[in-house]
């Protein structure tokens, strides 16, 4: 299924990384099993590892205060996942389906895009030079020191002000994404939010009381324009109707 009420004209594409480019599901999961085997003692170990079965499209940080509550241990726990994880990252990584066919499109009309993840830098470049070593984004845009993460504005902007987008053009830029981070990162930064998938869209796109950066929860999400996508085959279409248009 395909809707959307975005107008359909993108002067340049910003997407997330994991579950809207890639599948990261198998590394993840072996990362978090090998961290709550080390943290978890032998009587909650099977209690804490079923737990984190519905956490794992969350940042780490929070799937570990979701089993461990917030304090110490959670924050042991995901020392230990951003140890493990960087030993994991690449095993059976793959694209999402169509995912290479959507940025082929982009490329071959000359649409400008980049990727903005709160993965870290040096863990996505591994990943994209892996998977897409021709068809790289404009700017590759991880977690950094210093740096503010998604839901924040900081990323988004910082990437637009990289890729020589004039503030005047943000309406016409797209942001895809699975998440509250995504969604909130393009709202803050305003640029168009694009949900991608379909496994918690209708959470994010109903609940935007969710959706928050720093603390401040965000009252205008349902007078801004968004549109979503089930597949990266919906999302061609709406690339491809943004073209018919740019042409006439």
């Amino acid at each position: 299924m395909f809707v959307s009420n975005l107008k359909p004209k993108i002067s340049a594409v910003l997407f997330d990384w994991d579950l809207t480019i890639v599948d990261a599901e198998k590394s993840v999961t072996m990362s978090v099993e090998e961290t709550i085997a080390s943290i978890s003692d032998e009587n909650n170990y099977e209690k804490d590892l079923k737990k984190s079965e519905n956490l794992l499209h969350l940042p780490s940080e929070k799937i570990f205060e979701e089993i461990y509550g917030e304090g110490e241990t959670a924050d042991r726990a995901t020392e230990k996942f951003d140890q493990v994880f960087q030993k994991n990252h690449l095993i059976d990584l793959k694209l999402l389906e169509g995912a290479k066919e959507v940025l082929q499109k982009l490329k071959d009309n000359d649409i400008p895009y980049s990727v903005i993840s709160n993965k870290k830098q040096e863990l996505l470049e591994e990943e994209i030079d892996k998977l897409i070593p021709d068809l790289k984004p404009d700017i590759i845009s991880g977690a950094k020191d210093g740096q503010k993460k998604k839901p924040d504005a900081e990323p988004v902007i910082n990437v637009l002000n990289e890729m020589k987008i004039p503030k005047s053009d943000y309406k016409n830029v797209l942001f895809v994404g699975d998440s509250f981070s995504d969604l909130g990162a393009a709202i803050n930064a305003e640029v168009k939010p694009y949900v991608f998938g379909n496994s918690n869209r209708d959470e994010l796109l109903e609940n935007p009381s969710e959706i928050n950066t720093a603390g401040t929860i965000i009252s205008n999400v349902d007078s801004t324009e968004k549109g979503h996508a089930d597949s990266h085959r919906d999302l061609l279409k709406y690339i491809e109707k943004s073209l018919s248009v740019r042409s006439r």
